[in-house]
């Protein structure tokens, strides 16, 4: 059964990246109700939905969500890869704004915290888990998602994440 929606873009998640002058969004609420492997990150379904007080499933408070990030973005890089190997640059633009959603997915998660694009920044200061640099590194990214350096910043970004998070579950498989 389909529950289509239309969720009016909550402040604390506006951004121009991810959703250009767009204020509302569609979404498909039933597709959201356990994790779903073809979730558009760059859209933050989840959080959308988490925002506008519509029940949906909450996978930052799931630690076996992240590493599909990992595997996803993994695939993702491959294509972008191709992309930047063919001075294809205005072709990558999609796959890294998917990219970046992924890679903040990742580190709010982990940090038990839905995204919140407007005011990530400072929400993110008080992470516990986070790799160095992280604000300066991902707003360079963010404001520059074109840039075959901002492609190797948020590949490095990712495998930091990942150490981070593997480092996370050993410590808590020791308690």
């Amino acid at each position: 059964m389909e529950n289509k929606v239309s969720i009016t873009i909550p402040e604390n998640m506006e951004n121009l990246l991810f959703y250009g002058q767009n204020t509302t969004v569609e979404l498909n609420a039933s597709r959201y109700h356990d994790w779903n492997d073809e979730v558009q990150y760059s859209k933050f379904p989840y959080e959308l939905l988490f925002y506008s007080n519509i029940d949906a499933y909450r996978p930052w408070l799931q630690d076996e969500i992240i590493p599909r990030i990992f595997k996803e973005w993994e695939v993702i890089k491959s294509r972008l890869e191709g992309f930047f190997s063919e001075r294809k640059k205005d072709q990558s633009k999609e796959l890294m704004v998917q990219g970046i959603a992924q890679c903040l997915c990742a580190m709010f998660w982990q940090n038990q915290q839905p995204v919140e694009l407007k005011d990530w920044e400072s929400v993110s200061e008080s992470f516990t888990y986070k790799p160095v640099n992280w604000q300066e590194r991902m707003n360079f990214i963010m404001t520059r998602p074109n840039l075959y350096h901002s492609f190797i910043q948020l590949n490095e970004l990712m495998e930091e994440l990942k150490k981070i998070y593997y480092k996370q579950q050993a410590l808590k498989k020791r308690k």
